[in-house]
This record gives structure tokens, C-alpha cells and sequence, in this order.
């Protein structure tokens, strides 16, 4: 955690800044945040499922953006506005956003959970992410997807003026 400024240097300049260690505790789908100059690895799940704090990212995109994808594309846009808009109604939804890292063909959303049970019912079960999910099986909104959950090991700094681990774990 004391090395991130070396990993990130533009991160002396944010005005605030959050930074967290985690293990991959489960991952599936394809997922591209890669750009013609830096290629990211794939994700390897870590081999214990520990309870507690964690986080997930769900990434979406398309694999060519043309005229005639428009009107998914808006669709789905609006769909995860309004699962962002649930998940801040749930208490055990610490603390979410949505991020469209520029020149790559994928944007994801990233939120921290106070367990996996929470996650689970809170995507799964009846509710605004199981509606859109249904919807997405019947006629595809993007052309891939992936869900990845972290356990949360250690955090610093601030997002929103708070520590998210530490809040989610109070």
C-alpha cells in the first residue's frame, strides 16, 4: 500500500484518493480494459471464499460500436443508472460507482458490499439488477460482460470523505 506512488505518479495530484489491496475471490465473463499500449493480465480467483467486506466489478461492452447499437447501448446506460440508483436504497451497499476508463471498449461499475450473502440477494433476487439481467437474457444489451469479487485486505485514503472498508465494516 506504501508503493502506490510509484505505481500510480498522477495520484499526487487527486485531490482525493482511495486505494485498496484485494484478492480475487471469484471471476467470470470477458472483460477488455486493456488499450493498444498497455495490456492488462487476466484475473486469477484466489482459492479460499472469506466472508466480510468486499467489492465487485462488473464490466460491459461492445465489440464494435456502430449506428445500429445505439439503441441498446442507450438502454443499457439508462439499466445500470437505475441498479446504481437501488443499490444506494441498500444498506448493505457501501459505497458505489460507474467508470468509462477513456480509449478502451469496456466501462465498469465498482461497489463494496458489507458480505457475500448481501451481494447475492441483493443482485440475484427480486429487485432492479435481477430485472435487468432477465431483460439482457432476452435480447442482448452489450456484447460481453464480466463479474469479478475482491476481498477487501487493507484500504488508504478517502472516497466521499470516508474510508469505504472501514465504513463497510462498522
Amino acid at each position: 500500500m506504501a508503493q502506490d506512488q510509484d505505481a500510480l505518479p498522477f495520484a499526487g495530484r487527486a485531490t482525493e484518493s482511495w486505494h485498496a489491496l484485494a484478492a480475487v475471490v471469484t471471476h467470470r465473463g470477458e472483460i477488455d480494459l486493456s488499450t493498444t499500449t498497455e495490456p492488462h493480465p487476466a484475473f486469477t480467483p484466489h482459492p479460499a471464499v472469506p466472508d466480510g467486506v468486499l467489492a465487485v466489478i462488473t464490466s460491459a461492452g461492445y465489440n464494435d460500436m456502430s449506428e445500429a447499437d445505439l439503441g441498446r447501448y442507450k438502454e443499457f446506460l439508462q439499466g445500470v443508472e437505475q441498479v446504481r440508483d437501488y443499490y444506494t436504497s441498500l444498506p448493505a451497499n457501501a459505497m458505489r460507482q460507474i467508470f468509462n476508463p477513456p480509449e478502451t471498449p469496456d466501462g465498469c461499475t465498482f461497489s463494496i458490499w458489507r458480505g457475500t450473502p448481501e451481494i447475492l440477494k441483493s443482485a440475484y433476487k427480486d429487485g432492479t439488477h435481477s430485472d435487468m439481467l432477465e431483460r439482457h437474457r432476452l435480447s442482448p444489451l452489450i456484447d460481453r460482460s464480466s463479474f469479478t469479487r475482491l476481498h477487501l485486505l487493507d484500504s488508504r485514503g478517502t472516497w466521499n470523505g470516508i474510508d469505504p472498508l472501514v465504513e463497510a465494516a462498522a
